[in-house]
């Protein structure tokens, strides 16, 4: 009985601790020298499907074209394009605009699913030094970044650009210790295959 109930203490704090920390809220609020990386849904003249854009390229997009430049309070910003992202909205955007605000299309590269579908733990060492995404010279695995953030995001992991080196890392905090120290947590370790499409 004992046994069974530390296993749902354990249990409900490692719930807790994963619904703390809305990945997408801080994605949204990284407008920064180290912004993070969106999958949204794009609808354009010459392509219709998912597109990967960092916050702030995003954000410009956003108060430039869906608000026509009204005045744009950041805390409205990111409640508004929260809902959006989270029902799966289809943003308008014109060919000019994506390349003017480098929507990057997905064209989802099917060997690194698979690599995926051994669980985010394996993936994360397939591409990954500690946070820091491994160069392609060393890689042995195929190589996609555009399917790499998806995968990512599809499974609620913040990533984006480091203020300091200019490297694709990892920026959730569930994955650093307070001392710094990055470490995968105990809900992404031998998680199995992750989800192919957001809910």
């Amino acid at each position: 009985m004992k046994r069974l109930i530390l296993l749902l203490i354990i249990l409900f704090v490692r719930v807790f601790s994963y619904a703390q920390y809305d990945f997408l809220k801080e994605s949204l609020n990284s407008i920064s020298s180290a912004p993070s990386y969106l999958v949204i849904k794009v609808k354009s003249p010459s392509y219709e499907g998912e597109a990967v854009i960092n916050s702030n390229y995003f954000y410009f997009y956003y108060r430039e074209i869906v608000k026509k430049n009204k005045p744009l309070k950041r805390e409205k910003y990111c409640k508004l394009v929260y809902c959006d992202i989270k029902q799966g909205r289809n943003f308008i955007v014109s060919d000019n605009d994506l390349i003017k605000y480098h929507f990057n299309k997905i064209i989802v590269n099917d060997s690194i699913l698979d690599i995926a579908k051994k669980g985010i733990n394996f993936f994360i060492n397939t591409y990954f030094y500690a946070e820091i995404l491994k160069p392609l010279s060393s890689l042995n695995e195929p190589f996609d970044f555009y399917t790499i953030v998806k995968v990512l995001f599809d499974t609620g992991i913040q990533t984006g650009i480091d203020c300091l080196s200019g490297d694709y890392c990892i920026q959730d905090l569930r994955f650093y210790t307070n001392d710094g120290i990055f470490v995968i947590p105990p809900e992404y370790k031998d998680s199995g295959s992750v989800p192919s499409d957001r809910k």
